[in-house]
């Protein structure tokens, strides 16, 4: 049986990762704390950050689907990851790379946990 997606990410972890530090790590500023002694600041990997659990899973025929968030890695940030490390390089990007950016800014914009 095929693992399900738990963990949906609404900024994908190919995206934080390019924001890691030395050690793979990206540095989270916390706007809530339960006190003075908790840190504003602490780093975390990507696969910690940006996701609630079961965001895109959907129940099709009585069983658990991750088909959703396949789709956006199959569709959207596949496609996109290999544009933007094309735009990191300060390599020129033709007008479907610019297209795949397009995609990639639209979906990003309509997948967050406030637009749904």
């Amino acid at each position: 049986m095929k693992q399900l997606h738990v963990k949906n990410h609404f900024v994908p972890e190919s995206y934080l990762k390019r924001w890691g530090n030395i050690d793979n790590k990206i540095w989270v500023y916390r706007t809530l704390v339960s006190n003075k002694k908790v840190p504003l600041w602490k780093d975390y990997s990507a696969s910690a950050i940006a996701y609630q659990k079961h965001l895109y899973t959907q129940i099709i025929a009585g069983n658990e689907s991750d088909e959703l968030e396949t789709w956006f890695d199959k569709n959207i940030e596949s496609p996109a990851n290999k544009v933007l490390d094309r735009a990191v390089a300060d390599s020129r990007l033709s007008p479907k790379d610019w297209d795949i950016l397009i995609k990639f800014l639209a979906a990003q914009d309509v997948r967050t946990p406030a637009r749904l």
